[in-house]
């Protein structure tokens, strides 16, 4: 049934209640409006793809490679010249018998020869025979000067010098000197160590040759 109320339309549903038109058509066209606005508003559904990946690789390594090791620098040392060796043997007919051995090496400090001897069967207590160097061809012919430095010191090859040697009752004799004669040691390889008596003349010579060598050293110098 459809009745006027008011000049307005009205439906009356059984069982239900009576509702104004205009309200119904107040409540439609807004809810059509909201239902239009909220197509309006409502964006597009959009695929959020994401970013494209960035590859966060590692920088390059780098070799950090010690730098390149150098050997210290040593200071400029000469090779260490041997030690020097003479057989000695009897260049005198009073002494015919007498033999021994005579050392030298020498003190990188003071400078000083280190003269070792060990003389058997010379001329018997002898406090005053004497040991020098001397150049020369053979050991009977020998320069009459000993070897020393003169630019350097006075000549060492004496008593007062402190080459004396002192045997026993046996003619023997053992011990050490020093002596500075102002001459790199390697400048005595190859002359001659001698021995003189207490008159001053020459009983006993050997050739001095560095430890290791033989006499053909002496030939290629």
């Amino acid at each position: 049934m459809v009745i006027k109320l008011d000049g307005q339309l009205s439906e009356t549903y059984p069982n239900y209640c009576t509702c104004s038109m205009s309200a119904y058509v107040k409540t439609k066209v807004i809810n059509d409006v909201t239902d239009e606005n909220r197509e309006r508003t409502a964006s597009p559904s959009e695929s959020l793809s994401a970013s494209p990946s960035v590859s966060l690789s590692a920088p390059p390594s780098v070799s950090l490679s010690a730098p390149p090791s150098e050997s210290p620098s040593l200071p400029d040392m000469k090779p260490k010249f041997n030690p020097l060796l003479a057989r000695i043997k009897s260049i005198s007919d009073d002494f015919p018998d007498i033999t021994g051995v005579v050392h030298i090496d020498k003190d990188k400090i003071r400078g000083n020869l280190i003269i070792n001897y060990d003389i058997r069967t010379g001329p018997e207590m002898c406090n005053d025979c004497v040991i020098g160097i001397y150049n020369g061809g053979n050991c009977r012919t020998l320069y009459s000067t000993p070897f020393y430095d003169p630019d350097e010191t006075d000549n060492p090859w004496t008593v007062d010098g402190g080459a004396s040697i002192v045997t026993n009752m046996s003619g023997d004799a053992a011990a050490y000197i020093e002596v500075y004669n102002g001459r790199p040691l390697k400048k005595h390889a190859c002359k001659y160590a001698v021995f003189h008596d207490s008159s001053g003349t020459p009983i006993s010579c050997g050739l001095l040759i560095p430890v290791g060598e033989n006499r053909a050293f002496c030939n290629k110098e």
